[in-house]
């Protein structure tokens, strides 16, 4: 089906960057007055085209377990894309569900180890977290939503830069480009040539990002909270829910790194259902690092 058909499409990437960007311009000046942060944000890029901004939300995954970057096997950044007329679709469903459990967010981590939103009334009880997986799920296929992202072995990446001093920051921002570069491609074939921008998790280094970025010659990438958030001077800021569902993704991707990797099939069920959707999720080998 010709993506033409829809309303104009949003990715959201997780990343973080130092530096003001759009997210963080003062309210009243560009904002409508009503509507989420997301069509806040949409409105800011195009005031009088809003749901034509086609926006992509990647996150980010790694072995968070070790503070030596020489424990990480590999990088995972995964997430999603479309239009934001279906991306504002996307947060009334998902939210929608949400408040069912009566959850603030939805975090694959902390609903793996039922820990955060998910401490209390998850462990153990496989019929509500099915039940939840499920709808949520249904939430991301139902709304057509595309996936990009690209698995990197660090192993791979040490080597290949083995003549300089390893950075992790460094080689998330090299996986981080690859599912922007196809994200543009696609965008590119299917006509779609105005407004085109991408979204990452606040919460990571932006350096390397914004440098990698502007190298390749594309636009810096915003940044947006997963999760609702309130900064040191007390003020909150609603989160982009299409980084929630870019989290999950990467997680399942980064957590079957290993069978993936090998081309192997994976037993799990969140996984399968994220491979039968449209888009791809790439994988680098050492001789592609070039």
């Amino acid at each position: 089906d010709s993506l033409r058909l829809l309303t104009p499409l949003f990715i959201g990437l997780s990343v973080v960057f130092i530096g003001e960007n759009i997210l963080d311009t003062p309210g009243g000046l560009c904002h409508p007055q009503s509507g989420s942060n997301f069509e806040h944000f949409c409105s800011i890029v195009a005031p009088r085209r809003w749901q034509e901004v086609f926006l992509l939300m990647l996150t980010v995954c790694f072995d968070a377990g070790g503070k030596d970057d020489t424990a990480h096997k590999v990088i995972t950044v995964a997430g999603f894309a479309s239009f934001s007329g279906v991306w504002a679709e996307f947060e009334r469903r998902w939210s929608d569900r949400l408040r069912v459990d009566h959850l603030p967010y939805f975090h694959a981590g902390e609903f793996a180890h039922s820990t955060g939103a998910f401490k209390d009334g998850w462990k153990g009880n496989k019929e509500r977290r099915d039940r939840l997986s499920s709808d949520l799920m249904n939430v991301i296929r139902d709304c057509g939503l595309r996936k990009f992202g690209s698995i990197v072995s660090l192993v791979d990446f040490r080597d290949w830069r083995k003549d300089r001093p390893f950075n992790r920051a460094q080689a998330f921002a090299f996986a981080a480009i690859d599912p922007v570069e196809a994200f543009h491609s696609y965008a590119w074939r299917e006509g779609i040539k105005n407004n085109v921008r991408y979204v990452f998790e606040k919460g990571d280094s932006e350096d390397q990002l914004r440098w990698i970025f502007r190298h390749r010659g594309y636009i810096e990438p915003d940044f947006a909270w997963s999760k609702p958030h309130v900064d040191r001077k007390g003020f909150a800021y609603d989160p982009f829910l299409g980084l929630q569902a870019a989290g999950w993704i990467a997680y399942e991707f980064y957590l079957d790194a290993d069978r993936v990797l090998r081309g192997e099939p994976t037993e799990r069920w969140p996984l399968r259902q994220f491979q039968s959707l449209p888009g791809t999720v790439t994988v680098r080998r050492l001789k592609e690092l070039a």
